[in-house]
């Protein structure tokens, strides 16, 4: 900072300190030399004069003990005794006060006589003067290095005639070892301290004294167990709105016994909500440390990513409550959660001059507040309750009454015990077209009477007065901030507030938790702008005793207790054999007792491979060591087995095979123990770690010697034999070939195997998945000749006179190859939305078995059988094999029979399959109302379904080029929601494209389809299809015509929304065109003011219109120019109006919060 002067806002006059015209100007030496910024004056923070007031006999004592070392404030004393003498000292002479702790820390005042500065203009014009160093210190003497601490303090000089003459001055700071005080270098001159009128100065001494407000420390080992008596929650990344609700349902005691109590289904597991979520509530009950929230983010369903989005902590209670509630229907504790937070609310609409009234009573779970120009929370419950006057030309029809002046309200019936209240911070700001924070200054109490806002007709309502419970502050602003939470733990006693901020829990005042958090000057003056409460929890003041109730260990069901310590435990152990794996390594041992008979590709799956044996291993271990290990882990002479270690392999100069094969290929040979120069290391075994054991056994199980293996003359091969009854191939042996040998050489031990006369069998070598290849007739030939010269090689046989032309290796070998699962998708919203329509709106999905070799023609009849429907009327997309996304409607020409699965997918140039992974391939289809083939014949174009009034859904439109609108209609009239299905209630509306959202006109009915195909097929038109509303289904052409309505924000070249018709008659008030407009809007009267209606022509504004005068229609006037068809204006009416709904106003990072478990 630069070392000029800086001139500040005048502080608040403190009497006989300041004259009423002197300007103050502060010099940067002024402030401690470690100082880069000026403090402030605070004055202290109070409820505005019609905020809600504590009642007469609420306790006003916080729980905080004096002598309490890590208590959240502290005061400081500091008599500064020969006062005369210590203004003579040099200006590095230095007084300290007693010390006092407060968050663990030492804290003292600190006194220094400083020099004023005569080359420039100071305080109080004392140019040159000698003046007061003032400052507060913290942790001074310590060596202790990378800690911090936070805090505000007031630092007052004190006067012996009367309090109100003291002079204080306030800083915020964060205390570090290089700047460990803070203060001012010239707090007050000399000749002020020594002016008899203000009393600082009595013999001989003055007083000082500071108040300080600290946070809890960082990098001071922290004990929030020890210091505040409970734990935090880590922070996973973006985590602290959970962190937040989670610890405010903790210490909602009544809820954490009901989910302590909740039954587990199935046992528990990663996925169940209630299970982590009583793990939670144990660990934080029980535990020392910080609590870990992972396994209860991975119940949810969520990934790793989703813990680093910011999501509102509102929406989370709401989503998690939900689920509680589900997972305890039918439980014990079923009533718990709507009991605890469940309130009701009457809504009425009463006439003011007949006896009628209309009501409707509503249930809630929270209550949301305006915080926008509201002063306190009374104000906003009252807003909130506001009586609205249903007058004039909005009268309320009251049925045989007819229209009545009426009032519109809502009163609440019953308010829960546990009642929470969001306070709405974020709002769209129109002006700035995004979402904003309102941080304006918002007062509550800590005790809420609600009384005034009750149904008094309700029997038996009771008090309904409120102590505040918990509050939870968001600092930052919308597009990303911090989330802590303040609850009094000992609510409705001497309160005892804490601070929740992640892992750390700290005590707090009440200051900290209320007056800190009320937003605007409040926040500001304690140094926290941009931070304000968020969301409120307030308990019913007679049922705070039954809410928290006490939580002992016997309320936590025994079982749950033996479940949640056993894994701790389990957790513990794998904490240590992590520090020690490094050290280790763990190998899986496959040998032929798990393999034989192993139906399927290689010797073994390769991702079960994990299922087999598994040992640890020090790396250090030599292989002669490690032979001798493994021979006592598997019970077996250590001359009885050959260890090979199983890799990869690919054989990239054969055929077209692309997969790799996983075979035993590196024989681990076990050396002599003197042989030092050739022994090895298991650690040298690299990154593959599973090995295959070998070893031989007679048909009655007995060991037997292994045939000597020689690696240059011999080869490991793995023996498979199909059976042509099954049609399965399995693993049955080993053998050791010899190269020089030929396959007739072992043809009897082949013989035996298939039970066959050794000369018909036949051969085939497995080279990978993808590639079988037929050895030859001839076996005489040498092994070295025909097959691969690799350990670990395959061979598969068969015996010939038992085969058929379906029944055979390569015919065993392509289906299994091409065999996979499908899982099929169905798409209900891109044609035929009703004859694909599911009870609950979700896609109906199924999983099956198939084959890439499958027509398009065989899938349809697969499906159709699957799901009972005409396989000739089942569309299959044209998609990838592995999207999410719903592929684009597209008919192609060919016939189903002419297109296999595996050449859709291009399987053989953009990846290749592998049936070892089992993957399920993603299929999706559709219903058609009419066979494929006939929709072939058919033109195809996109259009719009307006089902309802605020949403229009893509379609597909298929008609011959010689049809119309009236077939058309008529193809989709069982779309909507009809009592009686007509197609004199559809119409076929000619739309505009994005950006010009705005109808043009009704097609008739005799129109031509191939007309209105050609007119969307330019992307700027669109066809929308809709019911006709029930007062446009007649129209007296004379004098009533549709006129089109848009909404856009501003700009009217830029529409957005929904576009529609109003119905228009020639010399009707505006009124009543305003009064249809509502009604169909849905718009509220507050809603319905903030709208703007002009006439727009060519996206330009030709006029403004006023819809609540006594002005009437000229339809002369309104078309500017001839009317289109069917009685429609191109002249269309603008609804301008701000766009809630516009993309891009959100973060990237935002979407709702779903618990998917």
């Amino acid at each position: 900072m630069d070392s000029g002067d800086l001139t500040i806002l005048r502080e608040k006059s403190v009497e006989g300190t300041h004259t009423e015209n002197e300007d103050i100007v502060i010099d940067i030496d002024e402030m401690d030399q470690t100082a880069d910024n000026i403090a402030e004056q605070v004055t202290p923070i109070t409820l505005s004069d019609d905020s809600p007031r504590p009642t007469s006999n609420i306790t006003i004592v916080d729980d905080l003990i004096e002598d309490d070392k890590y208590k959240p404030e502290a005061e400081l004393e500091l008599e500064l005794h020969k006062f005369s003498e210590f203004t003579r000292q040099t200006v590095d002479h230095q007084r300290f006060s007693p010390t006092v702790y407060c968050r663990g820390l030492p804290w003292r005042i600190l006194a220094m006589p400083r020099d004023g500065n005569p080359s420039k203009v100071v305080y109080d014009k004392t140019s040159g003067k000698k003046c007061l160093g003032f400052f507060l210190q913290c942790n001074g003497e310590s060596d202790m290095i990378g800690w911090t601490c936070t805090a505000q303090a007031e630092l007052r000089i004190c006067s012996n005639i009367n309090s109100d003459l003291d002079h204080n001055r306030s800083i915020t700071h964060t205390f570090y070892p290089k700047e460990n005080d803070w203060g001012y270098s010239q707090f007050m001159s000399n000749d002020q301290i020594l002016d008899a009128e203000k009393g600082y100065y009595k013999n001989d001494t003055i007083k000082l004294k500071v108040h300080v407000f600290a946070d809890a420390p960082h990098g001071t080992q922290w004990d929030s167990r020890r210091h505040a008596g409970y734990v935090g929650l880590k922070n996973q990344g973006a985590t602290c709105y959970m962190n937040s609700i989670l610890q405010t349902f903790f210490f909602t005691n009544k809820l954490r016994k009901a989910v302590y109590q909740i039954p587990l289904e199935n046992g528990g597991g990663e996925t169940s909500v209630p299970l982590a979520m009583q793990r939670v509530f144990f660990e934080l009950q029980k535990s020392e440390k910080p609590v870990s929230t992972k396994k209860l983010t991975r119940s949810f369903g969520w990934e790793s990513v989703d813990t680093f989005l910011q999501h509102d902590v509102q929406e989370l209670c709401r989503v998690l409550l939900d689920n509680l509630e589900a997972k305890m229907k039918n439980t014990s504790v079923a009533d718990v959660i709507p009991y605890l937070f469940r309130g009701s609310m009457k809504s009425f609409i009463r006439c003011k001059n007949v006896e009628y009234e209309s009501s409707r009573e509503e249930q809630f779970y929270d209550i949301q507040l305006n915080v926008k120009d509201k002063k306190n929370i009374m104000e906003s419950f009252r807003d909130y309750v506001a009586i609205e006057s249903l007058e004039g030309d909005n009268k309320y029809d009251a049925g045989i009454h007819g229209l009545q002046d009426a009032e519109k309200g809502m009163k609440f019936m019953k308010l829960p015990p546990v009642l929470h209240l969001q306070l709405m911070r974020f709002q769209y700001d129109g002006n700035m077209d995004t979402m904003v924070k309102v941080n304006d200054r918002f007062d509550f109490p800590e005790i809420l009477d609600l009384n005034e806002f009750m149904d008094s007709s309700v029997p038996g309502s009771g008090e309904f007065t409120y102590h505040l419970h918990a509050v939870l502050v968001h600092s930052g602003d919308f597009h990303g901030g911090h989330y802590v939470a303040y609850i009094n733990t000992n609510c409705g006693k001497v309160r005892r507030w804490c601070k929740f901020d992640d892992d750390v829990v700290s005590r707090a005042s009440t200051r900290d938790a209320l007056d800190g958090n009320f937003g605007g000057d409040a926040s500001e003056r304690l140094g926290r702008p941009y931070t304000n409460a968020y969301m409120l929890v307030y308990i019913k003041k007679d049922l705070i005793n039954e809410v928290l109730c006490d939580v002992t260990d016997e309320d936590i069901p025994s079982e749950l207790v033996g479940r949640l310590k056993q894994e701790l435990v389990d957790e513990d152990k794998k904490k240590r054999e992590k520090i020690e794996a490094h050290l280790h390594m763990d190998f899986t041992i496959v040998h032929m007792d798990f393999l034989k008979d192993y139906v399927g590709f290689d010797i073994c799956d390769d991702s079960k491979i994990n299922s087999f044996l598994s040992i640890k291993v020090e790396k250090k271990m030599t292989i002669y060591d490690f032979y001798t290990y493994l021979a006592k882990t598997i019970n077996m002479p250590v001359d009885f087995f050959r260890v090979w270690q199983i890799r990869p392999n690919m054989l990239k100069d054969e055929g077209d095979g692309k997969l790799i094969s996983y075979r035993p290929v590196n024989l681990l040979a076990r050396i002599n123990e003197d042989r030092h120069p050739n022994m090895n290391e298991v650690s040298h075994f690299g990154n593959e770690t599973a090995l295959f054991v070998e070893f031989k056994k007679d048909d009655r199980g007995i060991l037997m010697p292994l045939k000597p293996y020689d690696s240059k003359t011999d080869l490991l091969f793995f023996i498979k034999t199909y059976d042509p009854r099954t049609h399965t191939v399995k693993l049955r042996t080993t053998i050791i070939f010899s190269l020089d040998s030929t396959i007739a050489d072992y043809k009897h031990i082949m013989g035996d195997l298939l039970k066959c006369d050794p000369d018909d069998i036949r051969y085939h070598e497995e080279i990978a998945p993808d590639y079988l290849r037929t050895i030859g007739t001839d076996n005489t030939v040498q092994i070295k000749k025909v097959l691969h010269l690799c350990d670990g090689g395959i061979l598969v046989i068969e015996c010939a006179t038992s085969l058929s032309t379906d029944r055979c290796i390569p015919y065993w070998h392509n289906d299994a190859y091409h065999s996979c699962g499908f899982h099929v998708i169905q798409v209900c919203d891109a044609i035929g939305r009703s004859l694909n329509k599911t009870a609950d709106g979700a896609p109906f999905t199924f999983n099956m078995r198939g084959s890439l070799n499958w027509s398009f023609k065989t899938l349809a009849k697969k499906i159709g059988e699957m799901i009972n429907y005409d396989d000739e009327k089942i569309y299959i997309y044209h998609s990838t094999l592995t999207t999410d996304k719903i592929p684009t409607f597209y008919v192609d020409k060919t016939s189903y029979d002419e297109i296999d699965i595996k050449n859709l997918y291009n399987l053989n140039n953009l990846e290749c399959h592998d049936p070892r992974r089992d993957k399920l391939y993603k299929l999706f289809y559709t219903k058609l109302p009419i066979k494929v083939t006939d929709i072939q014949t058919r033109r195809i174009g996109r259009a719009m379904l307006l089902l309802d009034k605020q949403h229009q859904y893509d379609t597909i439109v298929y008609s011959l080029e010689s049809d119309t609108i009236q077939e058309l209609l008529e193809d989709f009239k069982d779309e909507f929601d009809m009592v009686e299905p007509s197609v004199n209630k559809l119409r076929a509306v000619l739309m505009g494209g994005s950006p010009n959202f705005r109808v043009y006109n009704v097609y008739p009915t005799e129109t031509r389809m191939d007309q209105v195909l050609n007119k969307i097929a330019n992307s700027a038109f669109l066809l929308r299809i809709e019911e006709i509303p029930e007062d446009q289904r007649v129209l007296d052409e004379t004098r009533e015509f549709l006129m089109p309505v848009s909404h856009y924000d501003k700009d009217p070249q830029k529409l957005w929304g929904v576009p529609f018709f109003v119905k228009v008659t020639n010399g009707e008030p505006f009124t009543a065109i305003k009064e249809r407009l509502q009604k169909y809007l849905e718009l509220n009267d507050k809603e319905m003011e903030k709208c703007r209606f002009t006439l727009i022509n060519n996206q330009k504004i030709v006029k403004l219109i006023d819809m609540n005068g006594d002005n009437i229609v000229n339809i002369n006037e309104l078309a500017s120019c001839n009317l289109g068809q069917n009685r429609s204006m191109p002249t269309l009416l603008g609804i301008d109006h701000p766009n809630k709904i516009r993309q891009g106003r959100l973060p990237a990072t935002e979407k709702a919060i779903v618990i998917h478990n």
